[in-house]
């Protein structure tokens, strides 16, 4: 009789752990019950950043494992998190489509160093109009990615005017508009 009460014991709080260890989605991935799931989460389990990730994270001892399934139990997406809700995820995360081929990948490496990618412009300038102008400098694009771009420069011109040279250094900004207007 013990033994029958012992195994019915291990069976029952096996079904009710189990029922814990696994999180239910729907298709807006809000958490919901298992009836009205599209995909659900095993339980986080953490582990440390270096097992995860293959090096340190400076200030993060550990990170979540996070594998999200469809309900047809196949994989939906698998990575680390620093939160075991999964906002922050990080290292290689993969997405997959139902039929398991891969929908899509990112690497969101925490050591990456931050470079800026700085390719200046020189420019040389010559006017002889009342007065002979000769200017040059250096301007940098701040913003080049986007279709308007904002430009900070610096430089230096020397004029001469009525047998007088006039030395005049200088610092701009210029703006152009898609390419339609420029703004100096």
């Amino acid at each position: 009789m013990k033994l029958y009460f012992t195994l019915y014991s291990l069976f029952f709080f096996s079904i009710v752990y189990s029922q814990q260890d696994t999180i239910y989605f729907n298709h807006n991935w809000n958490i919901c019950t298992k009836d009205s799931a599209q995909f659900y989460r095993l339980l986080p389990l953490k582990i440390k950043t270096k097992t995860a990730l293959g090096y340190k994270i400076k200030g993060v001892d550990s990170l979540y494992v996070i594998r999200d399934f469809y309900k047809s139990n196949t994989i939906q997406m698998s990575g680390f998190s620093y939160d075991k809700d999964a906002k922050y995820l990080v290292g290689e995360i993969y997405w997959y489509r139902e039929d398991k081929s891969l929908l899509n990948y990112e690497n969101r490496n925490a050591n990456k160093a931050k470079t800026i990618n700085i390719e200046p412009i020189v420019y040389l300038e010559y006017l002889n109009s009342r007065r002979n102008q000769f200017s040059g400098g250096v301007e940098i694009c701040l913003s080049c990615k986007q279709l308007d771009k904002l430009f900070l420069g610096i430089g230096y011109s020397i004029e001469s005017y009525g047998n007088k040279l006039y030395n005049s250094p200088n610092f701009h900004i210029s703006y152009n508009s898609n390419g339609n207007w420029f703004l100096n």
